[in-house]
């Protein structure tokens, strides 16, 4: 029988964040899918711990071991690689899974006892995935991803934001493409938070958000003109406008007919907490996430755009804001 590991780096501190977690874990335990889960802490608040105790009973139920730890690493390479370096050396195969991501428990299934097998002729397989965009009933067109791996020790990533695996350290073997299929949800909340984990990449990559300031814009006929990103372009309001001209509602004729049990929990209001919403909808989704994730630093970050007069003058504020809460609003 394959054996499998599981790599989740997890950094919430919303409940949002925390329903996006634990849907992430149900549709693992419904499939009891792996046989280890090496699971990242990167900074989340103390709600997400006490889920983590809750799940780790659960999934040993099956057999399955979760070995948790914390790390301040900043970039995403280095915590990925800390989770290869505790991976357990008998593993043969590692999927790459993000907090905010969840399975399908049948695809998983197929995954571990159809697809894999204990085929060793191989080195990475592609999955499909569907892109959640603004609230969990509109997705972009579907996408895929490379994110399950036959596991050696010599395996590594590498980059700093997109990060990838590099090539030259996976094993000898043919890479295709799967049937498999998970949802995306990390863009289904508000859009200001969207933007200031945007934001909070260009941090990590150079240290600075200049990059956000000014942007090269070729236009049809060739000539470029220089635009102001926020003012011009995107800005905390409207930051993922050019994406969702694209969208499409769920379910549709390209995607399963039905949403996996972990995402039914997403759109719970009673998981954890209590709301008056007795059903939730577009029309009333961005009110619901508010009421969940209230935030002070959302308030200020308005009010210095009133005293400024443009989104693009309130870049060197964030920052200096972000780095005093090592960007713990993310």
């Amino acid at each position: 029988m394959a054996f499998i590991s599981v790599h989740m780096i997890v950094k919430e501190n919303t409940r949002l964040g925390l329903k996006f977690l634990n849907g992430c874990f149900k549709s693992l335990y419904d499939a009891q899918y792996p046989n280890e889960i090496v699971l990242c802490d990167n900074g989340s608040f103390k709600l997400v711990f006490e889920l983590y105790r809750e799940w780790i009973g659960k999934f040993k139920e099956f057999g399955c071991e979760v070995k948790l730890f914390s790390s301040n690493a900043k970039d995403f390479t280095g915590l990925r690689n800390e989770c290869l370096a505790r991976t357990n050396p008998d593993a043969h195969y590692w999927h790459w899974i993000d907090s905010d991501e969840m399975y399908y428990p049948e695809d998983l299934d197929v995954l571990k006892n159809d697809v894999v097998k204990d085929r060793l002729d191989f080195r990475q397989i592609w999955t499909y995935f569907h892109h959640f965009m603004i609230h969990p009933w509109q997705i972009q067109d579907m996408a895929t991803k490379d994110n399950f791996f036959r596991f050696t020790p010599k395996v590594r990533w590498h980059g700093g934001v997109h990060e990838h695996v590099h090539p030259d350290s996976l094993p000898e073997g043919h890479c295709f493409q799967s049937e498999v299929e998970y949802l995306h949800y990390g863009y289904v909340r508000q859009q200001w938070r969207t933007c200031l984990k945007w934001l909070h990449y260009d941090w990590i990559q150079h240290g600075h958000l200049n990059g956000y300031k000014r942007e090269n814009i070729q236009n049809p006929d060739g000539s470029v003109v220089q635009k102001d990103w926020f003012r011009d372009w995107r800005h905390p309001n409207n930051i993922l406008w050019d994406r969702n001209t694209v969208c499409k509602p769920y379910p549709n004729d390209k995607t399963k007919n039905f949403v996996c049990q972990g995402a039914t929990d997403l759109v719970n209001p009673q998981f954890m907490f209590d709301s008056s919403f007795n059903e939730l909808n577009i029309d009333n989704w961005g009110e619901y996430t508010e009421e969940l994730d209230k935030s002070e630093f959302w308030q200020k970050w308005q009010d210095k755009y009133e005293e400024v007069g443009t989104w693009t003058d309130t870049l060197d504020w964030v920052a200096q804001e972000m780095v005093k809460c090592d960007w713990s609003v993310v």
